[in-house]
C-alpha cells in the first residue's frame, strides 16, 4: 500500500464581537490559546485580580440542547 502526501491548513476569521464595559481592557490572545478555544481575555483597569475570560469548547454530538444549556450557565464567584 502506498501512502499519499496530505497537506492541511486552516484559517478562521471570526466576525463576532462583544461589548465589554469601559472599565475592562481586552488583552492580546496568543495563537496557541486561540487554538485551545480562548475567545476573550479582558482585565479590569481599576480592580485587582478582576477580569473576563470566555472560552469555547467542542460539544459532544449526542448531548441534548436543554441539558447543555443548563450545564453551561455562567457561574460567578465573589471575592476573587
Amino acid at each position: 500500500m502506498q501512502l499519499a502526501d496530505v497537506e492541511f491548513s486552516f484559517t478562521f476569521n471570526s466576525k463576532v464581537g462583544i461589548d465589554i464595559p469601559d472599565e475592562y481592557e481586552a488583552k492580546e490572545i496568543p495563537d496557541f490559546e486561540k487554538f485551545n478555544g480562548k475567545i476573550l481575555n479582558a482585565v479590569s483597569k481599576t480592580k485587582k485580580n478582576t477580569g473576563i475570560i470566555i472560552n469555547s469548547r467542542k460539544m459532544q454530538g449526542n448531548v441534548r440542547s436543554g441539558s447543555a444549556c443548563l450545564n453551561n450557565i455562567p457561574r460567578f464567584i465573589s471575592g476573587i
